[in-house]
């Protein structure tokens, strides 16, 4: 979370949503449609994709002002997004289902680093974690093994 905040953008185009042109429009649209299939898949959090984006302020203030145009490029491109996503999914799960399925299981593990960042990483929060990964990699290759 740190992170994504320190990597947002704090453009004076987005301070303020008195000010709706074309440029702003095209970035909600874009950042909500990649936000809104982030939520597809799980373990990544649409807002905070919206927080790395820099794009959540402006779409919190839209709501709170109800500045309806703003609202419903928002809601378009989250449409579009989850449309385009669920089209991009469906398409890697038929056709490399083991291995996005692992890579969904990797955001879900990351993502518990996402949910607890105020715990201490020592040797006795690695030992769990190291054991994770080696169960893992010994349920992948077993995968494997059986597979031929």
């Amino acid at each position: 979370v740190r992170g994504m905040i320190f990597f947002s953008t704090n453009d004076d185009l987005l301070s303020s949503m008195d000010v709706v042109n074309l440029e702003m429009l095209i970035f909600l649209f874009v950042s909500s449609a990649l936000a809104a299939g982030t939520m597809i898949i799980p373990g990544i959090s649409g807002s905070m994709v919206l927080v790395l984006l820099g794009a959540y302020y402006p779409i919190m203030t839209a709501i709170a002002e109800k500045n309806y145009s703003v609202i419903c490029i928002v809601m378009c491109g989250s449409i579009f997004g989850i449309a385009l996503f669920a089209r991009i999914i469906s398409y890697l799960l038929n056709t490399y289902f083991v291995s996005f399925y692992f890579i969904i299981i990797g955001f879900v593990f990351a993502s518990i680093i996402g949910i607890f960042p105020y715990v201490p990483f020592s040797l006795s929060s690695i030992i769990p974690i190291a054991f994770g990964f080696l169960g893992f990699v010994f349920a992948y290759s077993f995968y494997f093994f059986y597979k031929k």
